[in-house]
């Protein structure tokens, strides 16, 4: 617990329900569940690289032009 508190961890605000059918669409246009759609539109939305096992979610971001993290 000591190690997560140094971190510099920000949640994300919610998504609202009118955006809702765009990630949807996310999901639909990669093949996605909705929640591993939800991680991809955070990584769009922020700028951000994802770090993930998934292969699917891996493939779809690399077609959205999303960065993989590697440390």
């Amino acid at each position: 617990m000591a190690a997560l508190l140094k971190l510099n961890i920000v949640t994300a605000a919610p998504i609202s329900p009118c955006e809702m059918p765009h990630l949807l669409k996310l999901a639909h246009t990669h093949g996605l569940t909705a929640y591993d759609a939800a991680y991809l539109d955070l990584a769009l939305r922020e700028h951000l690289p994802l770090a993930m096992l998934d292969a699917d979610l891996a493939a779809a971001a690399r077609a959205a032009g999303v960065a993989m993290f590697s440390p």
